[in-house]
């Protein structure tokens, strides 16, 4: 269809026409998630919600505790759609390590352990944080899970 036939065919019914990539959920349907721009939205959410107050007053357990609870659950809800790539998996390490030791953004610090070690589980020796590539992984292996488990749900009712 030509583009001014559906935006005037939309304008008459009184409805918004859009091009891909469209946010759905808070999703960019048709965007391509192998892209920087795609990814750009986590990344500056991530990195909001480091105000300079947190980077300058919390302890290294408040900062460990904002690791664990806000930055990692961030990109969640992506990561369970699309596989992200290693750029961005590298990015979202190096905004949670530059944070965990050093608090302040840009300044320069020691890191007294190496980072995976940090990341590995508390009863390998680590403090938890998790590596974000495996959570990947494991949200992305969950629709495989679900469907040779046969699970229904949603679109999949619509279609059986």
């Amino acid at each position: 269809m030509d583009n001014e036939y559906t935006s005037g065919l939309a304008n008459t019914i009184f409805c918004r026409s859009d091009t891909f990539p469209v946010r759905y959920l808070g999703l960019p349907l048709g965007a391509n998630p192998n892209r920087l721009s795609t990814w750009k939205p986590v990344l500056s959410t991530i990195r909001a919600k480091l105000s300079i107050w947190k980077r300058k007053f919390l302890s290294m357990a408040g900062r460990i505790c904002l690791i664990k609870s806000v930055l990692n659950s961030l990109p969640l809800y992506y990561l369970s759609i699309f596989t992200m790539p290693k750029g961005i998996t590298k990015a979202i390490s190096s905004i949670n390590r530059c944070f965990l030791w050093k608090g302040i953004l840009n300044s320069h610090g020691i890191c007294k352990v190496a980072w995976h070690k940090v990341i590995q589980s508390k009863p390998l020796g680590g403090l938890g944080l998790g590596f974000i590539h495996s959570k990947n992984l494991a949200l992305m292996f969950k629709w495989l899970w679900n469907l040779d488990k046969g699970v229904v749900g949603g679109w999949q009712e619509l279609i059986l």
